[in-house]
């Protein structure tokens, strides 16, 4: 809740397009991303921003329904990976079998 006020008061050191803070908000996003786990996780602000390293609050898709059907991919397409991401095509979900180190 408090993170909220503080947003809130501080609205205009904020930028609107990205939602990234700048001045003494600088380091966080407008509002609650999702998820926002804790005050060190601040969450995902912007899902699905390819143009954007993650790093940088990009995030590609994950598909958590299998990775075909009837033959055909389910992985989102080529290109659709985050900027700077190790594989430029769609990534599945994450398991102890494929996380990255």
């Amino acid at each position: 809740a408090e993170r909220v006020k503080k947003h809130t008061k501080n609205w205009h050191m904020f930028d609107q397009i990205s939602g990234r803070g700048y001045g003494e908000m600088k380091g966080e996003y407008y509002g609650l991303p999702w998820p926002c786990w804790t005050e060190k996780h601040a969450g995902s602000p912007i899902l699905y921003n390819i143009d954007r390293s993650v790093a940088d609050g990009g995030m590609g898709f994950r598909n958590r329904f299998g990775l075909e059907h009837d033959g055909v991919s389910q992985l989102a397409g080529k290109g659709s990976a985050p900027k700077g991401s190790a594989n430029p095509d769609g990534y599945p979900e994450i398991t102890r079998d494929n996380i990255e180190e």
